[in-house]
This record gives C-alpha cells, sequence and structure tokens, in this order.
C-alpha cells in the first residue's frame, strides 16, 4: 500500500508539474478515486478553512480565514495564482525568469536591510544562524553520496514514472 501510495503521490506531483492547468486532468486520491485539482484544492481547502476559523476563534482575530480566503480565490481563477502573477509581471517588464528573479532577490535584501532589529534579536538571530551552520557541517561530513550523486538518485525516481 505505500509503495502504491508513494508511485499515486509521484505520478499526481508530475501531472500537476506538467498539466496543473489542465482541465481535464485527473489525480488519484488515497483510496484509488479520480478526480480534479481544482476539485481536490477545494477539498483540502475546506478543511483549512476549519482550522483558520479555529485560530481566529484563539488569537481574538480574522486574519487567519482571510488569508485562506484569499488564496482559495486562485482555485477558480488561474489568473491569481502566483505564477500568474509572475508571468504577468515578467511580459509587463518584458523581464527574463532569471532578471525577474534577480530583481525579486534585490527587493528582499534591501527590505530585510533596512529592518530595525533590536540588538538582543540581533544577537538571538546570529546564534540560531551559526547552530544551523554547525548542523549543516555535522549533515554534510555524514553524507555517503556527493551533490552530483544525490541530483542523480533524486531524479531517477520520476524516470520511472
Amino acid at each position: 500500500t505505500h509503495d502504491h501510495e508513494y508511485k499515486a503521490i509521484q505520478e499526481n506531483q508530475k501531472l500537476a508539474v506538467y498539466r496543473g492547468r489542465d482541465p481535464e486532468m485527473r489525480l488519484q486520491k488515497g483510496d484509488g478515486t479520480q478526480i480534479s485539482l481544482v476539485d481536490w484544492s477545494h477539498e483540502i481547502f475546506d478543511s483549512i478553512i476549519r482550522s483558520a476559523d479555529l485560530l481566529d476563534q484563539a488569537a481574538d482575530t480574522d486574519k487567519y480565514s482571510l488569508a485562506v480566503n484569499h488564496y482559495a480565490l486562485s482555485l477558480d481563477n488561474a489568473e491569481l495564482t502566483p505564477s500568474a502573477r509572475i508571468l504577468r509581471e515578467m511580459t509587463e517588464s518584458q523581464s527574463t525568469y532569471h532578471a525577474w528573479t534577480s530583481e525579486q532577490s534585490r527587493k528582499a535584501t534591501e527590505y530585510f536591510r533596512n529592518l530595525d532589529i533590536s540588538e538582543s534579536d540581533q544577537k538571538r538571530l546570529t546564534a540560531i544562524a551559526k547552530k544551523s551552520l554547525a548542523n549543516q557541517s555535522k549533515i554534510e561530513a555524514a553524507d555517503d553520496l556527493n551533490f552530483d550523486q544525490y541530483l542523480r538518485q533524486y531524479f531517477d525516481q520520476y524516470r520511472s514514472l
């Protein structure tokens, strides 16, 4: 069952990437039934909104449900998706993807450099970064595959589909 479910998830991911805007595309659910990406997304968002409502109640706010409802609009209007926004911005600015992402990186860098961070937060974040780098070094030292081997192994799982 796990192997079957794993292969179904892999196939669904592949279908969503390559045919995600095709209204005729069907995904396979865990119980073997097939469903459109949009219909399944609505099912998932229906569950998420219930969680958002609980978070709103607990925090005496409506920001969680507002955020979920905002993104739910894109389920029925592909032009509201982040990918459509990116494509629209690239077209309007006549940018390549590389140029567009470089500009986004520049804007993010500028934003974070201009944040006013307290000294205590700066120290805390520096400590977290140092710990993260140390953990990364330990993980990399324990790796028995180089990066090229890892990528080959990772993509091989999709070639068999």
